[in-house]
């Protein structure tokens, strides 16, 4: 179904909302009650690069307001918010094979919808830095990725503490392609320890502070910006 069959809704910040208006691939991803449902809440922006934004487990698409994500908000790209379930153990009954498996399906099929792009990042917060690191090693059409403290074993999760995600571990299936992964040394949360040894793993630029415990700061949120714009 082609994106004539959504609703576009034009403000004067020239920011674009995507309302669902029946079974689309954008956002009818549920097979089953217990199988996950993927949208795309915002599309903001434009520019060469395509930034796709994937939020944490206890948060939506608005986690990427706050201030400290205000550089990458400023840059002159197109933004895809994406909203992503409320966490659910049942999606990795399987080690998240199923799980992983339809959001990297559903996003390579957003993208065709969406159109071509000159350069395709994908970034991810904590649990969503899981997504989009799976995505990233899936999709190839993925030029790089953004990682904010990411889960690696979703087992450190109080939701998932008896689950396990051998199906979509970034730790098994590092991703190939340059990204950006940012961390502190005192996340007890996903675990610094986890991130890095993924950081040795992959060919990435680092940034790891202290303090911070599991939240983000605008020093982490400026180097990533400064790595975005190595891609245009």
């Amino acid at each position: 179904m082609a994106l004539s069959a959504f609703a576009f809704t034009y403000s004067k910040r020239a920011r674009f909302f995507l309302f669902e208006t029946g079974h689309s691939i954008i956002s009818a991803m549920a097979d089953t009650q217990k199988s996950p449902l993927f949208t795309i809440a915002e599309v903001e922006g434009e520019g060469p690069v395509r930034l796709y934004l994937i939020h944490g487990r206890r948060h939506d698409f608005r986690q990427w307001s706050g201030n400290e994500f205000g550089p990458l908000r400023e840059q002159p790209v197109q933004r895809i918010y994406i909203n992503i379930p409320a966490a659910n153990p049942d999606f990795f009954n399987d080690g998240g094979l199923e799980y992983c498996s339809k959001f990297v399906d559903w996003l390579a099929k957003v993208d065709q919808e969406l159109g071509p792009a000159e350069t395709r990042v994908v970034a991810g917060i904590s649990y969503g830095g899981l997504l989009a690191l799976h995505a990233a090693n899936h999709l190839e059409f993925l030029d790089s990725y953004i990682a904010f403290m990411p889960v690696t074993d979703v087992s450190r999760l109080d939701t998932f503490r008896f689950q396990e995600n051998s199906r979509c571990s970034p730790l098994s299936e590092p991703p190939k392609q340059s990204g950006f992964i940012t961390y502190s040394v005192d996340d007890t949360v996903v675990g610094a320890d986890l991130l890095q040894q993924l950081s040795e793993m992959t060919n990435s630029t680092v940034l790891v502070t202290d303090g911070l415990g599991h939240t983000t700061s605008p020093e982490q949120s400026n180097a990533a910006v400064q790595f975005l714009r190595t891609k245009f």
